[in-house]
């Protein structure tokens, strides 16, 4: 007889809300695949009378979202190593090199 590894039956048992959100989950996956033609074309048509969500949502749907990119050298006023030793000089008080 085997031992260790996955056992049927162990462990805890799913709550009922749990059993029930997974089942609304998987009907409502079916009801947006059977009807995802009219969806669209709803939120297609929401763009184009220029609702910013709507355009959001599709762009992001189809090209992916948009990587936000931060200049890092221009966020500091001086190099690293000066603020390494003033925050070590705070901490540990100013040392004589």
């Amino acid at each position: 007889m085997p031992r260790g590894g996955k056992q049927p039956g162990a462990g805890r048992p799913k709550e009922k809300r749990t059993i029930q959100a997974e089942k609304l989950r998987e009907f409502l996956i079916a009801e947006v695949l059977r009807e995802k033609g009219p969806i669209i074309e709803a939120l297609i048509a929401k763009a184009k009378t220029g609702d910013v969500p709507a355009i959001k949502e599709l762009l992001e749907r189809s090209i992916g979202k948009v990587k936000e990119t931060v200049d890092v050298n221009n966020m500091v006023s001086e190099p690293l190593h000066e603020t390494l030793i003033r925050a070590m000089d705070k901490i540990y008080g100013k040392q004589s090199n």
